[in-house]
């Protein structure tokens, strides 16, 4: 002790108050610092679930993506299908001179496959009525 108090002696007074000041400020930088380092891994956290959850939300929409794609090839399928039967209903139909079993045929067969079996087609709607300019008074 007789040492640090010679050693103490031989400073000004103000040495002890600047050393204890550093090391309050080395202590506050060290807090500030790991303070910092906390909100980086709580970040690199944050960012690797985000990857995460994008990486799954990939895969979930690849499979759904398959399984609609695998739907409507089994969809467009069934559709060739029955194409496939209006076309030849269409291509054995009696030849004449006019159109009227294959336009028949044809119209069935449309019907068939994109409207619904049996549905008379629609027939022509009236025309929205407008109003009259004020010009012919």
């Amino acid at each position: 002790m007789k040492i640090f108090d010679t050693v103490l002696g031989l400073l000004p007074p103000w040495v002890p108050f600047a050393a204890i000041g550093v090391l309050a400020i080395g202590l506050a930088g060290g807090f500030f610092a790991l303070e910092a380092s906390r909100r980086a891994e709580g970040a690199a956290r944050v960012i690797a679930a985000d990857r995460k959850a994008v990486i799954e939300q990939q895969q979930k929409d690849a499979r759904l993506s398959a399984d609609l794609v695998a739907t409507q090839a089994a969809e467009i399928a069934a559709l060739q299908d029955k194409a496939r039967t209006v076309i030849t209903r269409i291509d054995n139909a009696p030849r004449t001179t006019g159109c009227g079993p294959v336009m028949r045929d044809a119209s069935r067969g449309v019907r068939e496959l994109f409207a619904g079996a049996g549905r008379a087609p629609p027939g022509r709607q009236p025309a929205a009525a407008v109003p009259r300019s004020g010009t012919g008074r």
